[in-house]
């Protein structure tokens, strides 16, 4: 039987939420890998939310 109890997420869901913490003001490696597999660069965030403001009623920026 899991440590979990019987729904098996309220321990998951603090785990996870400790990993994150942890992280909070680390820097990771940036990695080549979404240029690798799609063949163009990233973009952030802020670029696909402009791209795709009028999906979501707004105007396009």
């Amino acid at each position: 039987m899991s440590s979990r109890g019987s729904t098996g997420s309220s321990t998951w869901v603090d785990d996870h939420v400790n990993l994150l913490t942890a992280r909070v003001g680390k820097h990771t490696e940036v990695l080549p890998t979404v240029e690798q597999v799609t063949g163009r660069p990233p973009f952030t965030y802020a670029q696909w939310v402009a791209d795709h403001a009028a999906a979501f009623g707004a105007a396009s920026a």
